[in-house]
């Protein structure tokens, strides 16, 4: 069996067992998201005890449990929270990253992403003031109606 047809069929499997879990609890929680996740912790755990080499396709489905969470969270929050988007899913992205085994512990990298959370702290102090406030908004509203 091919490394992505495994992936698929574990996908698979954990969605439909989530969805019986999911009405045997009846608990509210993404099924998909849950076997996305559930997915790639494993075969990270398989990655780093040296049985399974394609860390591409774990990134891959990091990356949706990241924007998952991303959203997830962003549907909830109030909106002046909102302004830490960026940051947030940077964040995110940082720490996918390391657990792939990414050198992202640069010390460029991390200024860069400790500079964002600076700077979107500093806008969201500010933001009472009209050219900090245009600002915020604009970065509030960028994935609002597209």
């Amino acid at each position: 069996m091919s490394e992505i047809t495994a992936i698929f069929a574990t996908i698979i499997g954990l969605f439909v067992l989530l969805l019986g879990v999911k009405s045997l609890i009846r608990r509210d929680f993404c099924a998909l998201c849950g076997a996305v996740s559930i997915t790639w912790l494993a075969f990270l755990a398989l990655a780093y005890s040296g049985q399974f080499e394609n860390r591409f396709i774990i990134g891959v489905l990091m990356g949706q449990s990241v924007i998952g969470v991303f959203y997830y969270l962003n549907g909830r929050v109030s909106s002046e929270w909102k302004i830490f988007s960026l940051p947030f899913v940077l964040s995110l992205t940082f720490i996918a990253s390391a657990l792939l085994g990414g050198q992202v512990w640069a010390s460029s990298a991390l200024l860069l992403l400790g500079g964002l959370w600076v700077a979107a702290l500093a806008v969201f102090l500010l933001r009472r003031y009209p050219r900090i406030s245009a600002l915020a908004k604009k970065a509030i509203e960028c994935c609002k109606n597209w």
